[in-house]
């Protein structure tokens, strides 16, 4: 069985960024989403 090295780069070495790619998305965008917020009282001035 041939496979050469340079096939196998350039096949999983895109695979494995993407995969680490979205990884890093979501962690980002869940603790973005997850995050506390400031909550502001209604103000009496704005009735």
């Amino acid at each position: 069985m041939g496979t050469s090295t340079s096939g196998l780069i350039l096949c999983f070495v895109p695979l494995a960024l993407v995969i680490i790619g979205f990884i890093v998305a979501s962690y980002y965008t869940n603790k973005q989403a997850t995050g506390t917020y400031l909550r502001v009282e209604p103000s009496d001035d704005a009735e």
